[in-house]
């Protein structure tokens, strides 16, 4: 996310999206998490609403909160007793839960009643990821591709398992014979490019990503994703020109996309180091898109490297009051307090930025904040 250089403390921004990490499953139709409806306020007023219902329980045994889960499930049976994928869910939740007894009785049921569906299988193997039990969600995962009648998105699914393992070739080699199969679905054929795109990124097989990025671009002209896997390739081979073009394109096919004015400004900014051009879109993206709220850190971004701090920190924190759930906005406006002498906001922002990132694994960004708060308070001896 951030790097941090020790000695003259130089901090280059790198833009966030959700592909960024080896470690999280690609999402065809998302950038950013999306927040999931709390039990209390679940309400189904017409079976339109099952098929978000189905969704969200699934979302909540990715998450490990079963028990919610298992409580959505119990909702849409309710309403509609023939719910494949709640009953799928549920089954896994008892499972998840430690109900053994429930879980084998659902289960039962369930392969009797859909001997062919893939969706008991996927639950379980989301319950198993959830607890961190990889080898047994990798073996469900087998287990289930070797049973059901479509099998796709489990070896989906497995090829992100072995991702999360650290398998990256055997990873690959799935995803790859995913593509050979007949008839896949369009999410399906698309998140397996993009999770082949991810994975020459990691590898600098740019060329490669640039070839599999075109056909995506020439299949979905509109769609921001391969443009962005696209101009990520040309970064790594240093052809800064080409990716900016590349956003260019996607200016040109998809107006209302806030992504590409965000890349440019980030690209003549951080990498080809022209601040005016850097400033120039910067400005154009926050007269476009003044409610999207990274779009105005990246505003803020452009100014705090101009040393424009107090403009900086204007745009940090309209950024904070869009969205107060971005650690990285709090830590930007730390740094922009933090250059202004206003040590205690500093601190303050920095902890607000330590306690959102409480649950999660970027050591390296927390220890980055770590540093700066201990260059704040040994400021003040």
């Amino acid at each position: 996310m951030m790097i941090l250089k020790s000695n003259k403390c130089l901090i280059f921004y790198v833009s966030i999206i959700a592909f960024c990490s080896l470690n999280i499953q690609v999402l065809a139709s998302t950038m950013e998490p999306e927040k999931l409806p709390l039990q209390d306020g679940i309400i189904i007023s017409s079976e339109k609403d099952i098929p978000r219902l189905e969704w969200t329980a699934g979302k909540y045994l990715r998450t490990g909160r079963f028990k919610t889960a298992q409580d959505i499930c119990r909702i849409i049976l309710d309403y509609d007793k023939n719910s494949i994928k709640a009953k799928a869910y549920l089954a896994a939740a008892y499972k998840a839960i430690g109900d053994e007894k429930e879980f084998k009785h659902q289960s039962e049921i369930f392969k009797q009643e859909h001997p062919g569906s893939d969706e008991l299988y996927l639950g379980l193997t989301w319950t198993y990821s959830a607890l961190r039990e990889l080898k047994k969600a990798e073996n469900i995962c087998k287990k289930g591709i070797n049973s059901v009648s479509m099998p796709h998105r489990l070896i989906m699914e497995l090829a992100g398992i072995l991702l999360r393992q650290g398998k990256i070739r055997k990873a690959e080699k799935q995803y790859r014979h995913l593509l050979k199969e007949e008839h896949i679905p369009a999410d399906i054929f698309l998140n397996t490019n993009f999770a082949l795109c991810k994975i020459g990124l990691k590898q600098k097989k740019f060329t490669d990503v640039v070839k599999r990025t075109t056909m995506l671009t020439e299949l979905y002209p509109s769609m921001p994703l391969p443009y962005k896997l696209m101009a990520d390739a040309y970064i790594g081979k240093k052809e800064y020109e080409n990716a900016v073009n590349t956003y260019k394109k996607l200016i040109s096919v998809n107006p209302e996309s806030e992504i590409p004015l965000q890349e440019i400004t980030l690209i003549y900014n951080d990498r080809i180091k022209n601040k005016k051009l850097a400033l120039s879109y910067a400005e154009k993206g926050a007269k476009q898109f003044s409610n999207n709220p990274k779009t105005m850190d990246i505003f803020g971004w452009v100014l705090y490297t101009n040393k424009k701090y107090s403009e900086a920190l204007h745009r940090f924190t309209t950024a904070i009051r869009i969205s107060d759930t971005n650690p990285l906005f709090y830590y930007h406006a730390g740094m922009a307090y933090q250059k202004m002498n206003n040590i205690p906001k500093a601190v303050e922002s920095y902890n607000n930025a330590l306690k959102l990132l409480k649950n999660q694994s970027a050591k390296r960004f927390k220890l980055n904040i770590e540093k700066r708060i201990e260059q704040c308070r040994s400021s003040l001896k």
